[in-house]
């Protein structure tokens, strides 16, 4: 019996973006961590974890999305935000907030629409995140 462990079992549906079967090991988790680009979408609630919880593992190419900007009613659940944000882009001050505090990390932030980027753009990733919460309340 092999004591291997398969991370990966399959590849993505996007052929760009496909990654060989690979086995666990400190080498295979830093390529993972340095040599994958993921995105964020949303930068509020649970965005802002998403981001935190990247940034802990040492995934070091992040980009982030958010139309929105910051209010005083998202500083008591969106703790990379401080009151001196208010106002401010949530995407770019998540973004800042992270590269401030964690050197490994590039967080890339973009102050948008997720319309207003084309396939071409989305492919570019390995990995999209769903972290807009307010689709989560408009589906339910």
């Amino acid at each position: 019996m092999s004591s291997e462990i398969r991370l990966l079992s399959s590849g993505s549906p996007n052929p760009v973006a496909s990654l060989p079967l690979i086995s666990a090991s400190a080498e295979n988790l830093e390529a993972l961590q340095n040599g994958l680009k993921i995105l964020v979408i949303g930068a509020g609630g649970l965005g802002c974890e998403l981001l935190k919880d990247l940034a802990m593992m040492g995934f070091g190419n992040v980009h982030v999305i958010d139309m929105d900007t910051i209010e005083l009613s998202n500083l008591n659940r969106q703790f990379l935000f401080r009151r001196k944000d208010l106002g401010l882009s949530k995407a770019e001050c998540a973004a800042r907030f992270i590269n401030e505090r964690v050197s490994t990390t590039r967080v890339t932030p973009h102050f948008a629409k997720i319309q207003d980027f084309d396939e071409r753009f989305y492919s570019q990733f390995h990995i999209i995140v769903c972290g807009w919460t307010r689709l989560l309340h408009d589906a339910g």
